[in-house]
């Protein structure tokens, strides 16, 4: 043993084995997605229904599993049509006619300015907000990858001159909660358009159930043969084209 002398000891490099999950584990986790997903609009009327908290200064516990739900539509975009789905449920689709102006072909995705929603919330009722503010983050993440701000989605439509003083607006963000890393452009693009086509075509189906009611009974058979005849050419179309022509796409 050596006095006055300070012996510094090499460091050891552990070289870290990643241990792949068995097959039991991953069933399990795939049971258990199934059945959180099963249970999405119990979720979804808790976030909603439920009252804030009594505390401004205690923890939220709503407010954590509406970042939750919003995150999931993230990592997930399959969870997030579900969500969208369920969500234009509970608002409907009469606010949509406001902005038929601006739609455009293949993006189904409506970005609501704040200048502008007092004029939605006029048509859909104002304890209807909620639900459209969850539905609009949860567009804007399944569409996207990640949750776009307000100024990021102005460029991208191409209003960003005309709407200059509301960038870097977005009603959610609090407290970095939402901030994603970012997917490539290239695949941006590509999930926004799975999204719309995913919407389109929900869409066009619904649509084809409601127009049955006013067609003849003898005729329904036909009609609903033509369209949805119709509606497979164009998932063909979008296939061979590989997704650069959407389902929304007049020929």
């Amino acid at each position: 043993r050596s006095s006055g002398m300070n012996t510094r000891s090499e460091p050891i490099l552990v070289e870290e084995t990643l241990v792949s999950p068995s097959a039991a584990e991953v069933e399990d986790a795939q049971k258990t997605v199934r059945i959180v997903r099963d249970y999405l609009p119990q979720l979804v009327s808790v976030v909603l229904k439920s009252p804030p908290a009594f505390e401004p200064n205690l923890l939220d516990p709503i407010d954590k599993l509406r970042n939750v739900i919003i995150n999931r539509c993230v990592e997930d975009a399959n969870w997030g049509v579900d969500m969208c789905w369920l969500l234009e449920a509970e608002v409907g689709r009469a606010w949509k006619t406001l902005f038929e102006h601006r739609r455009q072909t293949g993006r189904r995705l409506i970005v609501v300015l704040p200048a502008e929603k007092a004029a939605v919330l006029a048509k859909i009722g104002s304890e209807k907000r909620e639900a459209f503010d969850l539905l609009q983050d949860a567009e804007q993440a399944t569409a996207y990858g990640y949750t776009i701000t307000m100024d990021e989605e102005l460029y991208y439509q191409g209003y960003y001159q005309e709407y200059q003083p509301y960038t870097n607006y977005h009603p959610h963000r609090q407290n970095g909660d939402y901030v994603q890393a970012r997917l490539p452009s290239s695949l941006s693009l590509r999930r926004c358009s799975h999204y719309g086509d995913t919407m389109h075509f929900i869409d066009r189906l619904t649509k084809l159930s409601m127009d049955l009611r006013h067609v003849p009974t003898i005729n329904r058979h036909a009609y609903l043969f033509d369209g949805l005849e119709e509606m497979n050419r164009r998932i063909r179309r979008r296939m061979v084209t590989r997704g650069d022509v959407s389902l929304d796409v007049e020929d």
